[in-house]
């Protein structure tokens, strides 16, 4: 009995702040709903403000002759 107490005190708690900490985090498509409807509106001036150059793709497997149809 002293050892189930601590833990199912932890586990109660840790369940009560999922749910608190559970509104901060972003979803696909906005909601819970899916709706992709944000009350937020957009700034008028949008600007890049970083980029990345990437190197071009590299096949896997560059020997395998059976992967040509997609190059």
């Amino acid at each position: 009995m002293n050892h189930r107490l601590p833990f199912l005190l932890l586990v109660l708690v840790n369940l009560l702040t999922a749910q608190l900490l559970a509104g901060d985090w972003p979803q696909f498509r906005y909601d819970a709903g899916r709706t992709a409807a944000s009350p937020d509106e957009l700034p008028d001036g949008l600007q890049l403000l970083w980029t990345r150059p990437l190197p071009a793709p590299q096949p896997a497997f560059p020997h395998e002759l059976r992967l040509k149809y997609d190059a």
